[in-house]
C-alpha cells in the first residue's frame, strides 16, 4: 500500500517532470512548481532539498521507463521491417503515456533539451544517458546488418 507521503512524492515528480520536459529545468522555478501542484513550500522540502533533487527523481524514474527495449529473441530473429514496427509501436506508447498522463503533446516534447539539461546538471547521469543511446544504436545496427545480409 502507498502512503500518502509517497503520493506526494510521485505527484511533485509527475508535475515537475512535465515542465523540465516542456520548459527545461533552468526555465521551471520553485514558485511555478508550488503553484503546478497545488502544494506549499514546506511540502516541496518535506521531500526533496531542492529543485535539482527534484530534477534528478523525475528524470532517473521517468526517462528510464520510456527506453525502447525489445525482446532479446525478437531482436535476434525479427526482421526489420518487425523491428521498426516495434520501434514506432513503442513511440507510440510513449507519445500516449505522455498525453494521457502529463498531458504533453509529442510535438511540444523538448526532448533534446531535457537530455541537454541531465548533462549539464547530472553529470552522474551522463554515463547512463551515453550507454541507453550507445545500446540502441547498436540494436539498430545489428538489425540492419541483418537486413543487408
Amino acid at each position: 500500500m502507498i502512503s500518502k507521503s509517497e503520493d506526494t512524492r510521485e505527484h511533485i515528480i509527475s508535475v515537475a517532470f512535465e515542465l523540465f520536459l516542456t520548459k527545461g529545468y533552468k526555465e521551471v522555478t520553485m514558485s511555478e512548481l508550488e503553484k503546478a501542484t497545488g502544494l506549499t513550500k514546506g511540502a516541496f522540502y518535506h521531500h526533496f532539498k531542492d529543485k535539482l533533487e527534484i530534477f534528478e527523481a523525475a528524470v532517473s524514474g521517468k526517462i528510464a521507463r520510456m527506453r525502447f527495449r525489445p525482446d532479446a529473441e525478437r531482436l535476434k530473429s525479427g526482421s526489420l521491417r518487425e523491428f521498426i514496427g516495434s520501434y514506432v509501436e513503442h513511440n507510440e506508447k510513449v507519445a500516449r503515456y505522455l498525453l494521457n498522463n502529463l498531458h504533453i503533446n509529442y510535438a511540444d516534447l523538448q526532448f533534446s533539451n531535457i537530455v541537454s539539461d541531465v548533462m549539464t546538471y547530472m553529470p552522474g547521469f551522463k554515463e547512463e544517458i551515453i550507454k541507453m543511446t550507445s545500446e540502441e544504436l547498436n540494436m539498430w545496427e545489428g538489425v540492419i546488418y541483418r537486413a543487408k545480409e
